[in-house]
């Protein structure tokens, strides 16, 4: 299938020797992770869900009871969250003992927001990587990784909020998708349980990697995508279950409790429009009690229709991002309720759709995008959220579904191919 004709750009770094720019790499490295320290230091929150659970847990782990983790409690809340980013986390906690900064919450918020910097390092290299498959070199790289490194959203998630699997779940989710549009099936499903072993919401990305693989017409046969796309999401699926397993077996109840029936019990709150359109009528049990399936579905249907819409057309890394952005923004969107750092992945996904746009391509509207829900995770980290919301959450609960809904329509609108094209459907290999 052909590409996207590459541009070669030169960049002041070409004019240096290979040693000269292996030092500048270094160098720039080192920064951001000095920047990532010192954000760690300055933006900490006392009661983040890092202090409040996943520090504790690590701290549980690194004592010798790793499979505990999930007994950890602030007041009746659990950690939520897959166990996976605690693995790295644990390693932190054990250096931080160590170093004898493990009961300091201003030194151990630095020293992780550090760590984890690393991964948010490793997916701007993979979104760059395939901005640059469409575009080829830039002449300014530095503003490229920028977009990603310095993005609020990112930010956000992990210095305000402790969410420090967000970097890693992108990294993984980026890693999945390559692996997918080069058709290494198992493998990429193996990537992806280990992405659902981060967070819940993860399942709709998922969705739409598997619907990509049941769109690649590459394949003749109907039966053999929809084949080749059960095999990958059954290794998913086994993969995440098996890393959940040795928790279950040890700690029955907590683990049940903190990833299954603990939600349910969450009402509805602030952030999300259900706050008002759900309010006393008869699917406000359905929210509250399922709305990770809704979302869900609700990915799963517009990833489906637009790849419909667009069969025959060839599905390129850009476009695929672009169409995961779609699925991740239902998560904000229809979730019961919506913290800020919801906005990281459909941020990371719409700027690299942007970014990665075909030369010649206008970009203003989908630059609109990552620039809306930067703001909309602004708006949403100035506010702690309270049951029940008041009058000021339910507006920002509406306001930001109303932003969300406009970058779903840009979305789709500029995604699908225009009037009289052919549409066809089948990825780059990567």
């Amino acid at each position: 299938m052909s590409e996207a004709p590459a541009i070669a750009l030169h960049s002041p770094a070409d004019a240096l020797s290979p040693a000269a720019r292996r030092w500048l790499r270094v160098g720039l490295v080192l920064a951001y992770l000095g920047f990532a320290f010192l954000i760690g230091l300055e933006l900490r929150i006392s009661q983040s869900d890092l202090t409040k659970f996943f520090w504790p847990a690590a701290e549980i782990a690194a004592h010798g009871h790793p499979l505990l983790i999930y007994s950890v409690r602030a007041g009746a809340y659990p950690n939520a969250n897959g166990p996976l980013s605690l693995l790295p986390l644990s390693l932190v906690a054990l250096l931080a003992n160590a170093l004898g900064i493990g009961g300091n919450p201003a030194l151990y918020t630095a020293l992780t927001v550090t760590a984890f910097s690393g991964f948010t390092l490793l997916m701007a290299q993979e979104a760059v990587r395939i901005i640059e498959r469409v575009r080829g070199r830039s002449a300014r790289p530095l503003l490229t990784y920028v977009t990603f490194l310095m993005a609020l959203p990112v930010l956000i998630a992990l210095a305000c909020y402790g969410h420090v699997e967000e970097p890693l779940e992108l990294w993984l989710s980026l890693l999945g998708l390559r692996l997918v549009l080069s058709r290494h099936l198992v493998l990429a499903g193996v990537v992806m349980g280990l992405v659902l072993l981060t967070r819940t919401a993860t399942v709709a990305a998922l969705l739409a990697l598997i619907l990509i693989v049941v769109a690649d017409r590459r394949l003749p046969s109907f039966a053999r995508r929809l084949g080749r796309a059960s095999l990958m999401a059954v290794v998913a699926l086994a993969v995440a279950a098996l890393g959940i397993l040795p928790f279950y077996l040890a700690d029955r109840h907590d683990v049940v409790y903190s990833l299954v029936t603990y939600r349910g019990a969450l009402p509805i709150a602030g952030g999300s429009p259900w706050v008002l359109l759900a309010r006393g009528l008869p699917w406000a049990g359905l929210i509250q009690h399922a709305d990770t399936a809704v979302f869900a579905l609700a990915a799963l249907a517009l990833a489906g229709f637009c790849l419909w819409r667009a069969r025959g057309r060839p599905l390129t890394p850009a476009l695929a991002c672009g169409l995961l952005a779609i699925a991740t923004l239902c998560v904000p969107l229809l979730a019961k309720t919506t913290w800020s750092y919801y906005m990281c992945d459909p941020y990371v996904f719409a700027a690299i759709w942007w970014l990665a746009r075909t030369p010649g391509t206008p970009g203003g509207r989908r630059a609109l995008i990552p620039l809306l829900l930067s703001l909309i995770s602004l708006v949403l980290a100035t506010r702690g959220l309270r049951v029940p919301p008041p009058p000021i959450q339910v507006v920002e609960g509406m306001l930001s579904g109303v932003v969300i809904v406009v970058c779903l329509w840009l979305l789709i609108r500029t995604w699908l191919p225009g009037r009289g094209a052919t549409p066809a459907i089948g990825p780059d290999p990567a």
